[in-house]
């Protein structure tokens, strides 16, 4: 099997802190458990569960030993993961974090995170004192007031102020699919929760009668806030697992012999972590879908727009192929390229441009890609998820290509000025979609300017055909 790189739901949480949620692609597991899953207390495979902590390690660029899960009891303990903590034996560790419903440090690149499947994942920062924490709300967590009592713990352990905090409140059950009994109504409402903005009553699905439902993603919400966390800094995944079961774990919907969401966070201030700068350029109209590795370094642009650095060929060869003028979007008197011409220009034609990384370390101060260290890679199919008519990936670099292939599950990589079908995907258009790599535009390259037009020319020929209209 091809080596496989776990598909993460990002956040944006901060600068200084890599935030996520595991989904069920991009891994080892098999049957309920497939494909990504690394709780080991829910009956997976020890070996694939090895393997899937290897994958999301090297992901995150981390160690094995810095990536800490507590085997959670839905109580409210929290563990403060610190230097002693992360000197300890795995065996000492693991002893450690038994019992443990939410964990929090101030260390950076470490990752801590919590294991769920239809509980509440909520992640904390403080961007102020750079600490982190990450809470498992199950309804009986909630009840207890778990999160209410993680940020009281980051004020006593960290001198963290709940106004500066950051919150993100993951994927989990949403109030139409979480029915309960009177039972766990009563649990809320004799602990003092206000019922009304958090409960429901819903027809059962027999027709026979009505039952309670609790929204409990709004329960921690209102602890947060009742904590004294700003509203504005909280935000709520749209993601309900139940009803969302085939990307996301729910025990529900998959019972209990299954796997677990993994949500977990990063600090990253000073370990020289740099995020993409720009925002993915995505026109409704696109075929043509560009992926590079990453921008180069500020210092190298002319423009803020991909391919800035004015000794790269890129927009010459697309004025020498739509246009037969390489300096059709070149300023040559101010050594800079027409930023409105060319957006405007790939608007009309329907190209779009990102990168296969939304974060990377660089490991020299050079352009080259061999010295990019990817730290978290693109969500590639939540893209091509905004580009309905989308054909062709373009790609050129080696690293972009082997990071594409890893991604979409494609085995062989294509080999220059050649295209390979991307498995299981076809466009709005019932097209199938291909992966095509070009040869880089890059003046370091060893191919002549003319014949990099021609590859890119057949490379349009075939993906800038008009669709059909649906």
């Amino acid at each position: 099997m091809m080596e496989q790189i776990p598909a993460l739901q990002y956040y944006p949480m901060g600068e200084d802190v890599t935030a996520f949620s595991s989904t069920r692609q991009g891994g080892y597991s098999k049957g309920p458990y497939s494909e990504f899953n690394i709780n080991r207390y829910c009956g997976d495979q020890e070996e694939d569960i090895r393997r899937n902590r290897e994958a999301l390690c090297r992901l995150l660029a981390i160690d094995d030993g810095r990536l800490l899960m507590p085997h959670q009891v839905h109580q409210t303990k929290t563990a403060v993961v610190d230097e002693e903590m992360l000197s300890l034996t795995a065996e000492a560790r693991r002893q450690r974090l038994e019992g443990v419903d939410a964990l929090m440090t101030d260390i950076p690149g470490v990752c801590i995170g919590v294991s769920t499947a239809d509980c509440i994942p909520v992640l904390l920062y403080d961007p102020v004192r750079h600490a982190a924490c990450a809470v498992h709300a199950g309804w009986r967590g909630t009840v207890k007031r778990i999160v209410e009592k993680a940020v009281a713990k980051m004020t006593d352990v960290y001198g963290s102020r709940p106004c500066d905090m950051i919150a993100q409140i993951g994927p989990g059950i949403s109030l139409d699919s979480f029915e309960v009994g009177d039972e766990v109504y009563e649990a809320f409402a004799s602990e003092g929760f206000i019922m009304d903005p958090i409960s429901k009553k819903y027809e059962t699905t027999d027709g026979i009668g009505k039952k309670w439902h609790i929204d409990l993603p709004a329960c921690n919400r209102q602890q947060l806030i009742d904590s004294g966390v700003t509203s504005t800094k909280i935000a709520i995944s749209s993601v309900c697992t139940v009803k969302q079961s085939e990307t996301f774990f729910s025990a529900r919907r998959l019972g209990i012999h299954s796997g677990r969401i993994f949500t977990g966070i990063i600090i990253r201030c000073g370990t020289d972590v740099e995020r993409h700068p720009l925002q993915p350029f995505l026109p409704e109209n696109a075929t043509v879908l560009f992926l590079g590795s990453f921008p180069p370094q500020r210092k190298r642009w002319c423009m803020d727009f991909y391919y800035p650095n004015f000794i790269n060929d890129h927009w010459r060869i697309e004025g020498e192929v739509f246009f037969a003028d390489r300096n059709h979007f070149v300023d040559s008197k101010a050594k800079r390229f027409k930023r409105e011409d060319i957006i405007a220009f790939c608007k009309e034609k329907g190209i779009a441009f990102y990168d296969t990384a939304t974060a990377v370390r660089r490991l020299k101060d050079n352009a080259s890609d061999k010295f990019l260290e990817v730290v978290e890679p693109t969500d590639i199919r939540a893209l091509l998820r905004q580009l309905p008519h989308c054909r062709t990936i373009v790609t050129t670099g080696e690293k972009a290509t082997d990071t594409i292939c890893a991604s979409l599950g494609i085995d062989v990589a294509p080999k220059v000025n050649t295209s390979v079908p991307i498995p299981g995907t076809c466009n709005i258009d019932g097209q199938q979609m291909m992966l095509y790599r070009l040869p880089s535009s890059s003046r370091a390259y060893p191919l002549a300017f003319d014949k990099k037009v021609e590859a890119y020319r057949r490379m349009f020929e075939q993906s800038l055909a008009p669709h059909s209209e649906t």
